[in-house]
């Protein structure tokens, strides 16, 4: 359902933002999308208290001290070095997405680069102090009301390397969803070919995600799963789900720098009279005037439609890893902390490589990309693809090593349970 929305305003709203944007005037196509979502979101939240009478009342929720307890088990074991590495991974946490809100603001390369630096040191500190758990110790004197033991607290923690590895590593070639397809698709033909005056946004593309998963899900889910799985009599294992995932993300990638090659063999659509700037691309930086090539922007739905198809494999995946192995009552921290690895850390190195490498104008592939204001390393697309393909595979490769070696338990991969069976996950094994 998220991607039902999401193609609404993929194939819909995103073109409105653009229709009326000029050389020198953005025009109020923004404003119009953003009303159109305002009333939406009003629309649902209004729905939502419709229905409160029907609502089951719930006792009030005794919240008990879950992440002051965690911080405490942290900052009290500290003192050897894996934990030190692990209290200084999520001291730094904060500092670099604050600082990758504030260069990307401020579109300051050093501010970026800096937070990119930070974040690849947290994210090395958290997998390697993360790995083994036996640093963390119990407390001298009981805390009254605690809401996590120590068990819970190593529990939790266990997951970590692999979230932030899997999360990451896939995110960035993802990413490019967000950033390289759609400014690819906005150097291309968007023209619509019942008529040549009105064009696409090339983050129109983005719809061929959502198809990906609406037409993908049901099929994957009812026909190739259940088809895999019973010949081989035993369920698909999730590292075989993210290496899948993975290939599919980085072949996306791949075919976007096919795709770009190709057209930077292409001429550019021409203006049909000395005055008319209907040869001009509306959804690329418009104070550069930047001319479409002849080749049409449906081609960008292939790397989107690949990249669908791995995030099937993936997100969904590593969202049940989150459930299955943690602690009862710490569900909802370590789904949180998913969450936030996948949204917000990703893109702090995603965002920094996009600052210093991705050009505004992709036909500045041959030179520095000096109309943004900054120069120097920034010119060709096709970095930003393969630096997306070499660290989502070298991500990879170390999820594959982490998971051998580090403390959480094999995945069950039986395809029946006995009822009242316990999964793995919440079996006291770690001391």
């Amino acid at each position: 359902m998220i991607n039902v929305g999401a193609g609404i305003s993929f194939g819909f709203l995103v073109n409105i933002t653009t229709a009326e944007a000029t050389s020198t005037f953005l025009g109020w196509g923004f404003f119009k999308c953003y009303v159109i979502a305002a009333i939406a979101m009003g629309l649902a939240v209004l729905s939502f208290l419709a229905g409160t009478y029907r609502y089951k009342k719930e006792p009030p929720t005794v919240h008990k001290p879950m992440i002051s307890v965690i911080c405490k088990y942290l900052c009290r074991s500290a003192s050897s070095g894996r934990g030190a590495m692990a209290v200084t991974g999520w001291c730094l946490m904060p500092v670099y997405i604050i600082l990758n809100l504030i260069g990307s603001i401020m579109n300051n390369v050093n501010v970026t680069n800096t937070c990119m630096a930070l974040c690849l040191i947290s994210c090395v500190c958290l997998v390697l102090g993360h790995m083994k758990n036996d640093w963390i110790k119990e407390f001298s004197e009981e805390i009254q009301g605690a809401g996590v033991s120590l068990l819970d607290t190593k529990k939790a923690l266990r997951l970590v390397p692999q979230m932030l590895l899997i999360n990451i590593g896939f995110n960035i070639p993802y990413n490019a969803m967000n950033n390289a397809y759609p400014a690819l698709a906005c150097q291309m033909d968007l023209r619509l070919p019942w008529n040549d005056k009105a064009q696409l946004n090339g983050a129109f593309t983005n719809l061929g995600d959502c198809l990906a998963i609406i037409i993908g899900v049901p099929i994957i889910e009812s026909c190739v799963y259940p088809m895999i799985e019973k010949r081989r009599g035993r369920a698909i294992p999730r590292r075989t789900k993210y290496i899948i995932g993975f290939l599919l993300a980085c072949l996306a990638n791949g075919i976007a720098i096919i795709l770009e090659d190709v057209r930077r063999t292409k001429g550019f659509v021409p203006n049909s009279s000395p005055d008319s700037t209907d040869g001009i691309s509306k959804c690329a930086p418009s104070k550069l005037e930047i001319h479409m090539s002849e080749m049409s922007c449906f081609w960008a739905f292939i790397p989107m439609f690949i990249t669908g198809i791995g995030e099937i494999l993936v997100n969904p995946v590593v969202y049940e890893f989150a459930f299955a192995e943690a602690p009862s009552q710490l569900l909802s921290v370590v789904q949180a902390f998913n969450l936030v690895v996948a949204g917000s850390i990703s893109n702090c190195i995603t965002g920094p490589l996009s600052i210093l490498v991705f050009p505004d104008n992709l036909n500045n592939f041959a030179e520095n990309n000096t109309e943004s204001g900054i120069g120097g390393g920034r010119g060709d697309v096709n970095i930003t693809f393969i630096l997306n393909i070499i660290i989502g595979l070298l991500c990879l490769v170390a999820y594959l090593l982490v998971e051998k070696y580090d403390e959480c338990e094999p995945e069950d991969t039986s395809l029946k349970k006995e009822e009242g069976e316990q999964p793995l996950a919440d079996e006291g094994v770690l001391g």
